[in-house]
């Protein structure tokens, strides 16, 4: 065998040329993001018009309409009418009249010609789905299995020669149900559910009296469900046929043993962490018992099995799961002694931080997008990282965060006024007036949320003023009513006692008893 104690394993282990050929199922996924965002581009221009004229107080609601879906086990307008003149009660019978009525019935008959095309199109986006899997699937296993075989000589010491691709052996491979289905059969069953999902969708929202903007945001929905999951599809049957290129090639040159490779950083699932560095015959090989895919995103691969010696002598790069950093462990190091070393070295807090990051990517994305919705870009980062960050690195401004999206929210707090703002104020107010004695001597303490919501103002949810903001109140203001108010007047409400304190410009509410500012308001004049 050749002395490779000095070669980096990084440049000939398996792990690199995995992700090269994830790269070609990546590049695969951006081709059909694009064909999938033409379809529902397309979809959302057959509707037009249509939508905005179903508006009727008679409409049924979501789950009525649901049922009466299930019941009818159609998406054709006519079946519908007749399994729904078999309802009774007065409300049923006006539905009925309005979805008899002629201009009715000619929208919905648009609604089940556009059902027609939505097939059409679906049997077309399906077909070039099947064709860009398969093209990648062609190219990531001749990639996968030259590899295989010019690390396997690499590591070995032995000469070993490829040939061209054995091609009956790939149609094989390419036809294999591992999962219960081929790729083929996964692609057709995908883009069947989007286009029962849109056409249930499209006859939903006529019957519950959808708008048109609503109905292009379903239809987006949906598009964008069956997208993922055809990244999806081609990410993990990428992995299955590179991995099966790697077990083609190890029984072509007679290769008896595999080892597992887990990727070493925060993303790898358990079942992979569990084998990696595990060895197997291959022909014990069993596809998600003791060889990759495990499951669906898989990354895992294999490589040939050396001697512990060798393999102690080889290196393979990790990631620092809290610097980032690219870093060199011995090859034969498994995934839990890794993970137990990175404990050691970074503390137990910062290494469960880092999974987190990693766990919640997806929720956290969610949760990002739907606060800068609500709050805006200024007030919210707009990079994921930097939003991670805040929310399990900066427990001070996240609780912070906290407290000002429920004030805007419930619209207690205006909307000209900011997160830094808010932080700003509630600062000032922390600094300047808790602390301070009132002028019959309570001592200030705290201050409540509803407190900061009063100083910066609120807006108004009601009336003529609604969405206007509320003036709020200045910090000097505030003060001087505290420590020489024009009027003290103590209220009792139960148990609760509480003191306002009325200053030339502003009312400041106190509870006597705990020192805690309950609220301000610009003075009533008379």
């Amino acid at each position: 065998m050749t002395n490779i104690k000095n070669i980096k394993y990084w440049e000939m282990r398996e792990a690199r040329n995995m992700y090269k050929d994830m790269q070609l199922a990546e590049d695969c996924a951006k081709e059909l993001s694009v064909i999938y965002s033409k379809a529902a581009i397309y979809t959302a221009k057959q509707i037009e018009g249509i939508f905005n004229r179903f508006a009727s107080k008679h409409h049924l609601t979501r789950d009525e309409a649901i049922n009466l879906l299930s019941e009818a086990d159609s998406r054709n307008f006519e079946k519908l009418l007749e399994v729904y003149k078999n309802k009774t009660g007065a409300q049923k019978r006006e539905v009925l009249a309005e979805l008899e009525a002629p201009a009715y019935k000619n929208r919905m008959k648009r609604l089940d010609d556009i059902n027609n095309s939505i097939n059409k199109l679906i049997n077309t986006l399906a077909s070039k789905e099947r064709d860009a899997i398969g093209k990648t699937m062609r190219k990531v296993y001749e990639s996968s299995y030259h590899h295989a075989v010019y690390e396997a000589a690499r590591m070995s010491g032995l000469d070993l020669q490829t040939g061209p691709i054995d091609e009956g052996a790939l149609e094989t491979i390419l036809k294999k149900k591992w999962s219960g289905q081929n790729y083929s059969e996964r692609v057709w069953n995908n883009t069947q559910k989007v286009a029962d999902a849109l056409k249930e969708e499209l006859m939903i929202g006529a019957l519950t009296g959808k708008t048109e903007k609503e109905m292009t945001d379903s239809i987006n929905e949906q598009f964008l469900s069956g997208r993922n999951k055809a990244r999806r599809l081609v990410r993990t049957e990428s992995s299955y046929i590179h991995n099966e290129a790697h077990f083609q090639a190890y029984k072509d040159y007679g290769i008896e043993e595999y080892r597992f490779v887990a990727t070493l950083d925060l993303r790898t699932s358990q079942i992979c962490r569990e084998r990696d560095g595990s060895v197997y015959r291959v022909n014990d090989k069993m596809i998600g018992v003791n060889a990759p895919p495990m499951h669906p995103w898989c990354r895992s691969t294999t490589i040939m099995n050396l001697d512990d010696e060798t393999m102690h002598n080889l290196e393979r790069f990790a990631r620092d799961p809290v610097t980032g950093e690219r870093m060199k462990v011995p090859a034969d190091e498994t995934y839990k002694e890794w993970h137990k070393r990175m404990v050691e070295k970074h503390g137990a807090d910062a290494i469960n931080t880092a999974e987190k990051l990693v766990e919640n990517r997806s929720s956290d994305r969610k949760q990002q997008i739907k606060y800068l919705d609500l709050l805006g870009k200024q007030n919210i980062p707009l990079s994921l990282s930097e939003f991670q960050n805040l929310k399990y690195n900066d427990k001070e401004n996240w609780l912070l965060l906290q407290k000002y999206k429920r004030s805007r929210s419930s619209g207690k707090l205006s909307a000209f006024s900011t997160f830094e703002d808010y932080k700003k104020y509630r600062k000032i107010i922390q600094d300047e007036i808790v602390g301070r004695t009132t002028k019959d001597g309570v001592v200030i303490k705290s201050q409540s949320d509803h407190f900061i919501e009063r100083v910066l103002g609120t807006t108004e949810k009601e009336g003529p003023q609604k969405n206007k903001k509320r003036e709020g109140v200045e910090i000097e203001d505030v003060i001087s009513a505290l420590t020489d108010p024009e009027k003290i007047i103590e209220k009792e409400n139960g148990k609760r006692i509480s003191r306002k304190y009325i200053g030339e410009n502003v009312e400041v509410t106190l509870n006597p008893d705990t020192g805690n500012l309950i609220q301000t308001n610009p003075k009533k004049r008379e």
